[in-house]
């Protein structure tokens, strides 16, 4: 299914998902080594420990101490009390105690539990812990939480020199210290997630509104160009990759401006193109007019002058419409627009000549 969200939208969601993938991932890679780190701190503290204690204890006194009557010895009073006295300065330490190996079994030894569940001199120990195993021989600690008959214990090992048989001195830091401490880290680890998802908020809101916001400044100005408003919001400058597409706006306003000057250029000079040409449409229309009317006036004279016209054969006057006779010239003046000058044609001279000698000619009559 296609969503349709807002390009604000968006980039919030993917800057957040980026972000938080990444310190989400970074978050847990600390975690983890915060975690092996302060399980190796409380080993290396346990090793310590143990290391520092027994130091304190001789293998050849241990080797007097074998049942539980011999508790009651100065000998196993003393290793107690020196017990005693190395876990009240641990006091993150739950039990501190010691061990002797007889060919393939464990037993105690001393226990500085004042407890009735306390360990007895000569008590087996049942649990085969590989740690243990190897406190007898070089310092050790577990790898990770060991449970027996006293409860849940990270603990560490190491030798106690001298003695006829293999001792070490253990102590032991309760499951609830170890988890306390781990449950402090994730509580931290928590806090940071949380932080880190605050800030992933925060920085993807900004970056969002960021681009968002220059992606509307550039589309106000898309708008504006398209309405001819070429100076708004011009020469915008972000001081990012966005100046290039800012310049590219500024150039095609550039081009549009100029592409529309043009535009208006061309259309007055078509418009005074056009004005002429009716200006020459109309005198030509005129001229055509008149000419027409010319014509017109003209083929009217002509239709006054068709058909047949009544003249007399004797004197040539011509009849008009109302029956008037009118001498041939006085006709086509009235009717045309000819004029009429008087002359006399070379037949009619001759004969004009002819009658006026004719009496001369003849010579007086007689009486």
């Amino acid at each position: 299914m296609r969503l349709n969200l807002r390009i604000g939208t968006r980039l919030f969601l993917s800057h957040l998902l980026a972000i938080l993938l990444v310190s989400g991932s970074m978050g847990a890679y600390f975690y983890h080594s915060a975690a092996q780190g302060l399980m190796d701190t409380l080993r290396n503290r346990l090793l310590n420990a143990a290391s520092l204690a027994a130091e304190s204890f001789d293998g050849r006194v241990l080797d007097t101490i074998r049942t539980p009557a011999d508790m009651e010895s100065p000998v196993y009073q003393d290793v107690l009390r020196e017990l005693r006295r190395a876990h009240r300065t641990n006091p993150d330490l739950a039990f501190l105690y010691i061990m002797r190996r007889v060919g393939t079994r464990v037993e105690f030894v001393a226990d500085s539990d004042n407890s009735e569940a306390q360990a007895k001199p000569g008590q087996v120990y049942d649990e085969n812990l590989p740690a243990l195993q190897e406190g007898f021989d070089q310092p050790a600690a577990d790898e990770k939480l060991g449970t027996d008959a006293w409860g849940s214990f990270l603990s560490g090992y190491a030798p106690i020199r001298l003695g006829h048989d293999q001792y070490l001195l253990g102590v032991d830091m309760r499951a609830e210290q170890v988890r306390s401490k781990f449950s402090y880290l994730r509580v931290s680890g928590a806090v940071s997630l949380v932080c880190a998802v605050a800030l992933a908020f925060l920085f993807s809101s900004v970056g969002a509104r960021y681009f968002h916001g220059y992606l509307e400044l550039f589309a106000q100005r898309c708008h504006a160009i398209a309405e001819g408003r070429f100076q708004d919001q011009r020469g915008m400058r972000t001081g990012s990759e966005l100046d290039g597409l800012a310049e590219a706006l500024d150039r095609m306003s550039d081009d549009v401006q100029d592409s529309l000057a043009a535009q208006r250029h061309a259309e007055a000079e078509l418009r005074k193109l056009n004005e002429s040409l009716e200006h020459l449409v109309d005198a030509r229309t005129r001229e055509l007019t008149e000419k027409n009317q010319t014509l017109t006036e003209a083929l009217v004279d002509v239709k006054r002058l068709s058909g047949l016209l009544p003249i007399c054969a004797s004197c040539k006057k011509i009849r008009d419409d109302q029956g008037y006779w009118q001498r041939v010239e006085a006709y086509m003046q009235t009717h045309s627009e000819a004029k009429f000058t008087h002359s006399i044609c070379p037949d009619c001279r001759q004969t004009a000549l002819e009658d006026d000698e004719a009496p001369r000619a003849s010579g007086p009559t007689p009486a």
